[in-house]
Formats: C-alpha cells, sequence, structure tokens
C-alpha cells in the first residue's frame, strides 16, 4: 500500500514538472531580441520564425507579465508598464467609493529570471510550454 502512494506521489509530482518546464528548444527560432526602454514604459520587439504557426502567450519580465502581441506576421511585441495607473474615486461619502478596486499584487514567477532576460509562454499541442530568452539587447 505504501509502494502505490508514493508512486502516486512521483507521479502527480512529475506532471507538474513537465508542465512547467522551460524548453531549450523551441518550434520556432528567435533572431535578434531588443527593448526599448522610456520613463513611462519598456517595449520589447521580438522577431521570430517558424515553419509551423504558434500561438504566443505572455511575457515574464521583472515581477511583471503582460500579453504579447503581433506587430507584423513575425514580429511580437510586448509592453510593460513602469507606472502604476491606480483610479480612485474619493468622496466624502464611503458609499460612493464602493467602486475602488485594491493595486495590483507583484506577480511571483515560477522561475528566476535575471535583469536582462525573459521567459515566453507558447502553446504547443494544447500544452503551455516556456521559452527563455537571454542577454536581450537595449536599444537607445
Amino acid at each position: 500500500m505504501k509502494e502505490i502512494k508514493i508512486f502516486g506521489i512521483l507521479l502527480f509530482a512529475s506532471f507538474f514538472i513537465k508542465c512547467a518546464s522551460v524548453n531549450k528548444t523551441a518550434p520556432f527560432n528567435i533572431q535578434k531580441a531588443t527593448y526599448k526602454e522610456s520613463l513611462t514604459e519598456i517595449e520589447f520587439t521580438i522577431p521570430f520564425s517558424s515553419e509551423n504557426p504558434v500561438e504566443f502567450l505572455k511575457l515574464f519580465f521583472r515581477n511583471q507579465t503582460t500579453k504579447v502581441t503581433y506587430k507584423s506576421a513575425n514580429i511580437l511585441s510586448a509592453t510593460f508598464s513602469k507606472t502604476k495607473k491606480i483610479n480612485f474615486q474619493l468622496h466624502g461619502d464611503s458609499k460612493k467609493e464602493f467602486g475602488n478596486k485594491p493595486p495590483p499584487k507583484k506577480v511571483d514567477l515560477p522561475f528566476k529570471l535575471n535583469e536582462n532576460e525573459v521567459m515566453l509562454s507558447y502553446k504547443e499541442k494544447n500544452e503551455i510550454k516556456f521559452f527563455k530568452l537571454s542577454n536581450l539587447k537595449k536599444e537607445n
């Protein structure tokens, strides 16, 4: 009975390890990924090539995450805001402040990233996978 429990735990743990794995190879090639930093935002430009269609999901950077968009057919774009825009409605009557939302929490990423690294998530065969981009070039 004890062996069955241990086997079940190992099977369960291996499922999560597989789901959160970072791929060193991907079904796409990334050319020179760059970013521009201004006072208010950081914008990433990621040119890529792929023989098959790839569904890109999110980009993770400095404890933030954002959706990836397509600038063109083979260029991804993602923008991170450096300013926190919170629009609170303050009023003498506390009932008028009902719609105020708490400030967003800092995202705890399930992986460790250095200052000039990003993690790109994509979907392959209904499974979410991750690809780390290192040594990004900062444009002026």
